[in-house]
């Protein structure tokens, strides 16, 4: 086996890396390099061993923890990982990590700069301190592993890491979204790094194993509040009505140990009605099915059957009302809304998305999105739609029409539907995009880390959920909101 490209100036690094790492096995050094060219680095073939490409996906999270642990292990005897190269990684039958180490690894002394080795994946500090962060390194191996070419064609690390985000949203794996966001952005060293995928993990398994427990369910904490957004409203406003103005709408009912909670965002552009009169068609047709739908047994098809039943009538109610108004229609003028909606059975949550209204777990610990959103930036990086548009613009939407032979008529909707479990002491978040896009903060990161700073300590202050939505939405107004803000809360409780 041979590597190509080794830089002559690293020799003196092997000669201590022999002495230092002969009894890491783990650690495949050249042969006796001297005696070939010096921009090679040769190894005996070591059977069995398969590249880190070739590592099914449901295994790469376990192959990432064996290479985190090598890493640890290097750390040990005075080097660290800062640059990689995926072609050196290799595995055993058992995910046991290897190393073909063709490049140097960091030692204390060291100043010079990772880019200088021309590795595809390095921590971008020059020179980087030995006590620095590496968990991008992993964050990177781990989108490669499981993505491959389809990580590599996104360009820039910032789509990149979105790309990853919105998959594993959409695979419901919202859990490993929340720890490859972190180590993308580099703020784990490999030990915390280590940690919080394997805690990852185990929530996943706590989540899809847990049992609803019919003897110890208590009922369900519900809260809600709505408001205009004071730098949303006009000086008329005054003369009209709540809502009439404001473009939200939300419906929320338990009924035993189940419950429907729904966020609709009005889009507030239409040209032929207006978001308030959508948003509040899709509340009355929930109520509708609902009211139905609450009485029988609830399961996942029963309940992907009973969203897909919404949307459709839903979409039918915004098309035909819109021809009501006008008979002279251009389906991008017509009125429409996004939908967030989730039906809790005690602990079990089925949610469903049409647009980019988001929905959080909430706990002391931290807080993870759920859903995906249907917009112009998810559609180019996961679907490799290339189409003109601002990234934010609406993809999927209530109210979505399309001219055929002449005539207007609903068109299909795509939409998320995924199913979890809440954890004991976990709220279910739903709102409209306004409440997080006028937290304090630049990036998103940010600001969903002052929200949720926000939340718990409103949480701990007031105990209790409804008063906890009415402060944090009082709180975000203090920064003019110019959007309607709501927020809809629901925790079921165990005695």
């Amino acid at each position: 086996m041979k590597y190509k490209g080794i830089t002559p100036k690293f020799w003196d690094f092997y000669e201590k890396a022999k002495k230092d790492l002969e009894t890491l096995d783990q650690i495949l050094l050249p042969l006796v390099h001297r005696i070939f060219p010096k921009d090679e680095a040769n190894f005996p073939k070591e059977n069995g061993l398969m590249d880190c490409l070739s590592v099914k996906e449901e295994d790469v999270p376990r192959a990432i923890l064996q290479l985190i642990d090598l890493a640890l292990m290097l750390e040990e005897k005075g080097y660290k990982m800062f640059a990689i190269d995926q072609k050196s990684i290799h595995f055993d039958a058992e995910l046991k990590a290897y190393i073909y180490l063709y490049y140097p690894f960091y030692m204390k002394q060291d100043d010079y700069d990772l880019s200088s080795l021309e590795l595809p994946i390095y921590i971008n500090s020059k020179p980087p301190s030995y006590e620095m962060n590496n968990s991008h390194l992993f964050a990177e191996l781990f989108a490669l592993m499981k993505f491959k070419e389809r990580y590599l064609q996104q360009g820039s690390q910032k789509n990149k890491r979105y790309f990853v985000l919105f998959s594993l949203r959409d695979e419901g794996k919202f859990e490993l979204a929340d720890w490859f966001r972190n180590a993308h952005r580099n703020k784990y060293k490999a030990k915390e790094c280590k940690e919080q995928l394997e805690l990852a993990l185990k929530l996943m398994e706590a989540r899809s194993s847990r049992q609803n427990e019919q003897s110890k369910f208590k009922g369900f904490r519900i809260a809600y509040h709505s408001y205009e957004g004071s730098g949303k409203l006009k000086d008329y406003d005054d003369f009209r009505k709540s809502e009439e103005v404001n473009q939200d709408s939300y419906y929320c009912d338990v009924y035993g140990d189940k419950a429907l909670v729904a966020v609709m965002d009005g889009v507030s552009s239409a040209k032929i009605g207006n978001g308030n009169i959508a948003s509040n068609l899709i509340k009355d047709v929930l109520k509708e099915k609902w009211e139905e739908y609450r009485t029988i047994e609830i399961t996942e098809d029963s309940t992907k059957s009973f969203f897909e039943d919404v949307i459709a009538t839903s979409n039918l109610r915004v098309v035909e009302e819109a021809k009501k108004i006008s008979n002279k229609l251009n389906p991008a003028d017509i009125m429409s809304s996004t939908m967030t909606a989730a039906i809790l059975h005690r602990s079990t949550v089925y949610l469903c998305t049409v647009g980019d209204s988001p929905a959080y777990v909430l706990s002391e610990t931290g807080m993870k999105r759920l859903n995906v959103e249907h917009n112009l930036k998810y559609e180019r990086l996961v679907r490799n739609l290339n189409k003109g548009g601002e990234p934010d613009s609406l993809t999927q939407y209530i109210g979505k029409a399309k001219l055929k032979n002449g005539e207007i008529v609903p068109d299909d909707i795509d939409y998320q539907f995924l199913v979890t479990n809440l954890l004991n002491g976990e709220i279910l978040m739903i709102s409209s995009d306004g409440v997080l896009d006028y937290c304090n903060g630049l990036e998103e990161e940010e600001k969903e880390e002052n929200f949720k700073e926000l939340f718990n300590e409103t949480y701990k202050k007031v105990k209790k959920l409804k008063a906890v939505a009415h402060r944090i939405i009082a709180k975000i107004d203090e920064n003019e909101a110019g959007d309607n803000l709501t927020i809809v809360l629901i925790k079921p409780e165990y005695q």
